[in-house]
């Protein structure tokens, strides 16, 4: 089998005779675009999971170790847990500069914003670049506060900058591929990390797709506290994937999926059990 990247220089020739068989796998990635009474249910379910504004105001002023809290969505978009800017302390922020520079008017998504939409995330490529390549899961010390507080299952993932800890409460995953070009797969702003078919998983329990992170062009903490794991793949990015998938079988009559190239059929893991979503993450029946 040819790595991906070696068989096609410039970019995925995607769409180019892909088997038969593909059609109707095409049809199930094509399902997880998110229709109207999708995204409410998703917007419901944030509304749900926001805590009260004296929860982000206490801990953003702590005077020992500041700490702020964020969400990602099925689209890999950030969103910052601002009740705490009312307060006129959003200058302490340890991305304050780059936060203006984001949202100029000094109105900031926030954890409470609604509907999550691509004109309330963060967007800054700077800042995004730096904070997701410092994802990493909670250490000891962040599970003990997040006991203490009575939210020991909601942010399984932080993001450290010096003294300040930057808990993370995704969707899905912590890390969400937002697009793929010329056989490269693109995280937080400008992210990279190699395309390889090999490297691909099935979710059994959603359908989503995932893709191994490793390799990464720059130092990735998320790799280093926890290797093995997998990212999301955008369901926009899934569904143009999904004209080289096919569905086959084993002798035990068991599905399999294959991703095809070229002549090349590359065989997709499931993925692990371990690696999917927590009781943390939008609930599986409607995660799709």
């Amino acid at each position: 089998m040819r790595c991906l990247h070696k068989t096609l220089p410039s970019r995925i020739r995607l769409g180019a005779s892909p088997p038969s068989e593909v059609s109707s796998i095409g049809r199930k990635f094509s399902s997880m675009s998110h229709s109207s009474s999708e995204v409410s249910y998703i917007d419901s379910w944030f509304e749900s999971i926001v805590k009260p504004t004296e929860f982000y105001a206490k801990h953003a002023t702590h005077p020992t170790v500041r700490r702020y809290f964020y969400n990602v969505d099925l689209h890999g978009r950030l969103f910052l847990g601002t009740s705490w800017l009312s307060k006129g302390i959003e200058r302490q922020h340890p991305f304050y500069g780059l936060l203006i520079l984001h949202c100029r008017f000094r109105v900031l998504p926030a954890e409470e914003t609604l509907p999550k939409n691509i004109t309330s995330s963060i967007k800054d490529e700077k800042f995004l670049n730096f904070f997701f390549s410092r994802i990493q899961k909670v250490r000891e010390v962040d599970k003990q506060f997040l006991a203490l507080e009575g939210v020991e299952n909601d942010y399984p993932f932080v993001s450290l900058c010096g003294k300040e800890v930057n808990f993370i409460r995704s969707a899905a995953t912590p890390i969400v591929f937002h697009s793929l070009q010329r056989n490269t797969l693109y995280f937080g702003g400008t992210l990279q990390l190699p395309f390889e078919p090999t490297n691909l998983a099935v979710s059994p329990r959603t359908g989503q797709l995932y893709h191994k992170i490793q390799h990464c062009s720059s130092p990735l903490q998320y790799e280093k506290s926890s290797p093995g794991e997998y990212g999301l793949i955008r369901s926009s990015v899934a569904v143009t994937l999904s004209d080289h998938i096919k569905l086959g079988s084993n002798d035990e009559n068991d599905f399999e999926w294959y991703f095809c190239l070229e002549g090349n059929e590359f065989l997709m893991d499931r993925l692990p059990t371990v690696s999917e979503p927590g009781e943390w993450a939008l609930p599986t029946n409607q995660a799709k």
